[in-house]
């Protein structure tokens, strides 16, 4: 009958400890009097566990576990900071025990050459870090680009990093597509640019920026749409505030882009997609950024089928999930959570 008081006062103090983080300096004196407030010795995973503390929160504030330990409390490169907060909200489990594996045999010279799933995970990662492919960079292949990583001061806390992610992930993945090349799994989330690096469309030699919310791969014949639930009049203008959400577990209602005709080519492209054996891959994410302010990831909902249409310009379509929507992200989809 005590349960619901302890829970409360749980909370309470958690609450409390989380609102002790709100600046660089208490950052750092947590960090410094770890051993003795916890009595267990200092390392990534026991410092964020027993703070019950997402690291995003310490890298928004440019702060990174390897500068805490220098005693150098502040990044000084910006980019480290902002790369660190992306490889935080990685959760695919298949694709952090990869890059774990791969990292370590580029640490110690065991790699020369990849396969192609291989070489998709590391340019995965790559798209992480930079917006230019690995030869714009001038680096040989995504091999010497990631080198450039691991050879870095931050590499442990990488590693520490994504060994944290993975004792976090929640959900049973399950591979996307049923080939040997594609890394991305269903219900996973990632960026744009690590979902179009995990198809392909980004390589060692070829980037280019995305500027629209879906993007056809003419090679796979598969559309992939990006959808923003929530669109802030900050970042989207009115006219582009499309009618984006999950009806039930099964159905999901979105809208094609206002210069989409109904009678257009890619307007017949969705509604006959399966007469002409192409793919809608549904990428759905709440808000285009975070609650520490880095770019919010889109999770895989999955490839669906055409169910039926309204209008045009822009086109309102149902479609159907071809794996049901985990009720998690339900409450996140669904209309009533959507503005």
């Amino acid at each position: 009958m005590f349960y619901p008081i302890r829970k409360k006062a749980q909370e309470y103090v958690l609450d409390n400890i989380k609102q002790s983080f709100n600046n660089k300096n208490n950052f750092i004196e947590k960090y410094n009097n770890f051993v003795s407030d916890s009595g267990v010795f200092l390392s990534y995973e026991n410092f964020f566990n027993y703070y019950n503390i997402n690291p995003a929160k310490m890298y928004k504030m440019g702060i990174s576990f390897t500068s805490l330990q220098s005693k150098n409390n502040f990044i000084e490169n910006e980019k480290i900071a902002n790369f660190l907060g992306r490889v935080s909200q990685i959760n695919s489990s298949a694709w952090i025990k990869k890059l774990i594996e791969l990292c370590d045999k580029i640490k110690n010279n065991l790699i020369i050459k990849i396969n192609e799933y291989d070489k998709r995970c590391l340019l995965m990662l790559h798209y992480t870090m930079w917006k230019k492919s690995p030869k714009e960079l001038g680096f040989n292949d995504v091999i010497n680009s990631i080198k450039s990583l691991v050879d870095s001061e931050y590499y442990k806390e990488i590693i520490d990093l994504l060994k944290f992610n993975y004792s976090k992930t929640d959900i049973v993945n399950v591979p996307l597509n049923n080939d040997n090349c594609c890394p991305l799994e269903l219900y996973s989330s990632y960026s744009n640019s690590q979902i179009l690096a995990g198809f392909g469309a980004y390589s060692e030699e070829r980037y280019f920026p995305l500027t629209e919310g879906v993007w056809y791969m003419d090679n796979i014949k598969t559309d992939i749409f990006f959808i923003t639930l929530n669109k802030s009049e900050k970042y989207y203008a009115p006219e582009v505030k499309y009618e984006d959400y999950s009806i039930n577990e099964n159905l999901f209602h979105c809208q094609s882009q206002n210069k989409t005709d109904i009678n257009s080519k890619i307007g017949q492209r969705y509604l006959n997609h399966k007469a002409t054996d192409s793919k809608i891959l549904l990428c759905v994410r709440n808000y285009r950024n975070n609650e520490f302010n880095f770019t919010e990831n889109y999770s895989i909902l999955g490839y669906c089928d055409y169910v039926s249409h309204e209008g045009s310009r822009p086109i309102s379509i149902i479609w159907k999930m071809q794996n049901k929507i985990p009720a998690k992200f339900i409450e996140k989809t669904s209309k009533l959570m959507v503005n």
